[in-house]
């Protein structure tokens, strides 16, 4: 038991590390597969030659496109579904680490003091609060270094 509020702040931040990291196992393994990013850059290139269609109002080329537009969004769909699935196991993750934490630092209540006002959040935040905010920027950041670019 870490009775210390500093202690769970940096406790906090380690979980957010390490579920990051798992989830962007998951997502490098299972959804950026090179079938992934070929099939999201072909959606790239039938949008941008879809909008230009657009532009030009030629209704016979836009009748043509239809059927591409269709293909594009079957796509799109394939690959939602495979993102979603990562998705349903970080949700599972969430609910561990929220019933962990809650009985570690439920009794806490605010001691997490920030320097500045956030919006919605305000200027002190909770064990669940910490977790989010340190889990949103730890991910944002494991995102650029090792997720893949995408066009």
């Amino acid at each position: 038991m870490i009775d210390s509020p500093l202690a769970a702040i940096f406790v906090i931040i380690l979980l957010a590390v390490v579920t990051n990291m798992v989830n962007a196992w998951f997502s490098l393994k299972y959804v950026y597969t090179p079938d992934y990013i070929e099939k999201r850059k072909k959606i790239a290139k039938l949008r941008e030659e879809f909008r230009r269609v657009q532009r030009s109002g030629d209704e016979k080329q836009i009748k043509k496109m239809e059927q591409k537009v269709k293909t594009m969004q079957k796509m799109e769909m394939e690959l939602m579904f495979k993102t979603f699935r990562v998705f349903g196991v970080t949700l599972v993750v969430f609910y561990i680490i929220y019933w962990f934490l809650s009985d570690l630092y439920g009794k806490f209540g605010s001691f997490v003091y920030l320097p500045y006002v956030l919006p919605f959040a305000g200027s002190t935040m909770n064990f669940l609060g910490w977790y989010i905010f340190s889990s949103i920027v730890i991910g944002i950041v494991i995102r650029k270094f090792l997720y893949p670019p995408l066009h």
